[in-house]
Parts: structure tokens; sequence; C-alpha cells
């Protein structure tokens, strides 16, 4: 493969176009018009294209299995967030660990049960709304309240397994 194909596969790469890739390579217009596919179909530049997206899959896009432990991190709250905030007392900014609140909790469950039914996601949804309408009620629907749901959530026995 020769510089001219190189510099074509990294800019078909980038932007999937055939012609602007050739035009930006150095190839001229007429033939990016009717030959520029050719390149493309080239063994060696085809062989390039695909080591170097396979190489990029790799390292800048997040796997399945990369997903489903940070949905499940966020729902066993074991990921926490730096939040900073003025002290009204001090005056002064300070930084905490916040968990997770209820409603993070219960969109990452509804992510991680759309990939994992164990019964129909609506009667699933439906039940968690229902707890979630039932536990406002007990604790209030405020801030605090979110933290004290979340734990009550969490220290019931069907949660810990």
């Amino acid at each position: 493969m020769n510089e001219r194909q190189r510099r074509f596969a990294d800019e078909h790469i980038i932007s999937g176009n055939v012609y602007q890739s050739a035009i930006k390579a150095g190839y001229s217009e007429r033939y990016a018009k009717t030959d520029a596919h050719k390149i493309r179909e080239n063994p060696s530049v085809k062989s390039y294209i695909d080591k170097r997206l396979e190489g990029l899959k790799k390292t800048t896009i997040a796997t399945q299995s990369e997903v489903l432990e940070g949905l499940t991190a966020i729902f066993r709250q074991e990921t926490t967030e730096e939040v900073k905030q003025l002290s009204p007392l001090t005056g002064q900014v300070v930084e905490y660990e916040k968990k997770p609140s209820i409603t993070e909790v219960i969109t990452a469950g509804k992510e991680l049960l759309k990939r994992f039914p164990i019964i129909p996601i609506e009667k699933q949804l439906e039940k968690y709304e229902l707890e979630l309408e039932k536990l406002r009620i007990e604790v209030g629907a405020n801030v605090e309240g979110e933290e004290e749901i979340t734990g009550f959530i969490f220290d019931r026995s069907e949660y810990n397994e």
C-alpha cells in the first residue's frame, strides 16, 4: 500500500465517504468521481481499514459488558458522583460524594430489565411505579426522602441476594 492509499484509508475511517476521502488523499476529482471505489476494494487498503477500525473499537467504544456493569453499579449504588456546593455556614465551596438518586437507580434498573426481563417489562415497571409512589407517601417527596427511599429499597431482603 502506498502513502496516498494510506491517506485515503485514514480519511475513509473518518468520513466513510469514498469520494471525499479520495480528494483529501490527493487523487484527482475525475478519478474520485469514477474510480475511487476501486481504492476501497484494494485488499491491502481494505485490510488496513479493517485493522484500524478493530483497534479503535477496542479502545474507544464501550463494550456491552462495560455498559451493563455501569448500569449495575448505578443500580447497586456502588458508584458516586462528586458534587460541589456552596456551604451556607462558611460561604465556601464544599465537595462531597453523592450516591445515585432513587430516580437514577430506577432508571438503571429499567435499562437492565430491558436487556434481561424476568417478567414482562410492563408488569415490572408497574410494580416499580407502585412501590415508588408508596415509598414517597411514607417518607415524603423531598431530597432527603429520596435517600430514605433508596435506603429502604436496598435494605429489603428481595434486593439483597
